[in-house]
């Protein structure tokens, strides 16, 4: 069995794609393994063409940052079986949010803990004043995460901006949401005006206290 994957732990979760392909030389292919709050965990996988590189890099003992990283060689079916168990209880429409960042890296951003009861629609209504929404026309998404972990289900429509994904608790009182733009520059805006912002009710009383949000916002790549 041809070896030709490798799991790398230990990446620090600052590292974006083109510090990884700096300190591993030319894989691929290139997958953050992200946490249920979808931001990078320490992990990355890489796909080579040739078991002879990875088995190069196993050797190497590369570095990020100073971290010194940890190198383990898979097979590509025990690569599968990986993301099999991972993504195994994630919905359609987060496999896709990864889809999307990894096709267009930098162009999608991942909000975080809006008001439950914002919609789609209103939010790209608010956003679309001050950015350009909208991958480029049409969009080339390679559907490879969803369709390794869910392959009885049809990819995601494309044609949105702005995409409300699915709570992953059913108590979750606040909303997630996809927004894609045509540009990095727009995408690292957006992060930067929105991380951390505060969402307040519109009548502060005391038995309402708990309808503050702290919005996150991060780029998927």
């Amino acid at each position: 069995m041809s070896h030709t994957c490798a799991l790398v732990r230990r990446v620090p979760y600052t590292a974006l794609p083109s510090d990884v392909r700096r300190a591993v030389g030319a894989p691929v292919r290139i997958d953050f393994v992200r946490t249920h709050a979808m931001v990078p965990s320490e992990m990355v996988m890489l796909e080579y063409a040739t078991e002879a590189e990875v088995r190069a890099l196993q050797r190497q003992r590369p570095c990020i940052g100073g971290e010194a990283l940890q190198v383990e060689c898979l097979s590509t079916t025990q690569r599968h079986a990986f993301f099999q168990r991972h993504y195994a209880h994630w919905p359609s429409e987060w496999l896709a949010a990864l889809d999307i960042g990894a096709s267009y890296p930098m162009q999608s951003v991942v909000l975080r803990h809006l008001p439950f009861d914002t919609t789609a629609e209103k939010l790209e209504k608010k956003l679309q004043r001050n950015y350009a929404l909208g991958l480029q026309i049409p969009p080339r998404i390679d559907w490879h995460m969803s369709q390794l972990v869910r392959p009885t289900t049809a990819p995601l429509a494309s044609s949105f901006t702005v995409l409300k994904l699915p709570p992953l608790h059913a108590e979750s009182t606040s909303a997630w949401f996809l927004v894609c733009l045509s540009k990095v520059s727009d995408a690292m805006r957006l992060v930067r005006s929105w991380h951390r912002t505060r969402f307040l009710p519109k009548k502060f009383t005391v038995g309402r206290t708990g309808d503050r949000y702290v919005v996150d916002a991060g780029v998927l790549y």
